[in-house]
């Protein structure tokens, strides 16, 4: 049963708490003492509900299910939002990226969760949101395995060189449940190149509607590729299968980066659990959500703008209004024992756990607040 958010109390035994410890400031460190709250899983629920935004309302805070508890999860929250705010309210132009400094205290406090976020500074600028088109060969996909022509197996799945071994991922997590995949609709969020839809296509999926940033020129015609904007305003318009109609969604690496302004998108301190909550609205009931984004359960991290890493403080958030299924990643546990590095060269130095694959399943969990 669901408590209220004013009479949840000591949700996760001591030995759960991911308390964090002083840390020195490194060359790529934001000199904040607030990341080093000791605040406990309550407290920072607690004010997670004030840094939401004001589309999603946090109802209530209960224990992890066994699934969810398995795979780390201390607990489990609640929303409530209205489908029809969310899409309207993405519906906003281009912006360009902004320093760490340049926000508001009160937009810092929201990304960092009251505080209880660590921050680091990696500040990027790449206009995708209305930047150059994108042409989308897949033939140079498929070099990366020709016999992605042949009898589909989990061998044959296509690799991306940026995402070394990753491409394994989705084909574990895609035998897991094939019947939910071959021959359906799928929805992506964010591709910059088709490898997902590469290995969709290759796996026997019927047609895939990508929503991106970037303007994207492709031929095949069981791809459509829009812009957010236009997947908004179709679902606002009632057209299907936006308005919760797709059989399942993939996304990975991308949803991380919502809110950060690092691609031209609007800064929004809540903006990944947005992107999520409409990928909710626009799915079937019990449908598939393979999700896939930096995690680390010993704590959270925001590198600015660069990517968020998932904790133990984000990642129930970010699950609200699903069920977590299960996971695929090069580990048996999520937890990560990487630092923060300030050697080496660039974005692949800095903190940057494993990014696996969860499955999530649409629960009927979220109150769907009308207007």
């Amino acid at each position: 049963e669901t408590a209220p958010m004013n009479q949840v109390v000591l949700l996760v035994l001591a030995a759960s708490n991911p308390s964090q410890k002083e840390q020195s400031c490194g060359k790529t460190m934001i000199c904040d003492p607030a990341i080093t709250s000791n605040a406990t899983l309550r407290e920072v629920a607690e004010q997670s509900a004030a840094s939401t935004g004001h589309l999603l309302q946090m109802t209530g805070v209960h224990p992890a299910k066994v699934t969810a508890k398995g795979m780390g999860w201390a607990y489990e929250v609640d929303m409530a939002y209205s489908c029809d705010a969310l899409f309207k309210h993405s519906m906003k132009p281009p912006e360009r990226p902004v320093q760490w400094a340049a926000l508001t205290l009160e937009q810092q406090q929201q990304y960092t969760l009251g505080g209880n976020v660590r921050v680091s500074n990696f500040f990027l600028h790449q206009q995708f949101n209305g930047g150059s088109t994108v042409k989308w060969e897949y033939y140079k996909m498929k070099r990366f395995d020709p016999r992605l022509d042949r009898e589909w197996t989990t061998s044959n799945c296509v690799a991306n060189k940026g995402y070394p071994n990753i491409h394994q991922f989705f084909c574990k997590a895609f035998e897991r449940h094939a019947e939910e995949v071959r021959g359906k609709h799928a929805l992506v969020i964010g591709s910059q190149r088709p490898w997902v839809e590469t290995i969709l296509l290759a796996y026997g999926v019927a047609s895939i509607t990508t929503s991106e940033y970037s303007p994207i020129e492709q031929k095949d015609r069981r791809v459509t590729v829009l812009h957010p904007s236009v997947v908004a305003a179709k679902f606002l318009a009632g057209e299907a299968p936006f308005r919760g109609g797709f059989d399942f969604a993939v996304s990975y690496s991308s949803i991380e980066h919502s809110g950060l302004g690092r691609y031209g998108d609007p800064i929004n301190p809540s903006g990944d659990l947005e992107v999520i909550q409409m990928v909710r609205c626009m799915l079937k009931p019990d449908a598939l959500f393979f999700l896939g984004f930096p995690s680390n359960l010993r704590f959270d991290e925001l590198v600015w703008n660069a990517h968020r890493v998932y904790g133990p403080y984000r990642l129930p958030l970010a699950s609200s209004g699903f069920d977590v299924v299960d996971y695929v990643h090069f580990h048996d546990r999520l937890v990560s024992d990487s630092t923060l590095s300030t050697t080496g060269k660039g974005y692949k130095r800095l903190l940057y756990p494993g990014q696996p694959m969860f499955t999530l399943r649409k629960a009927g969990n979220a109150s769907l607040i009308s207007g």
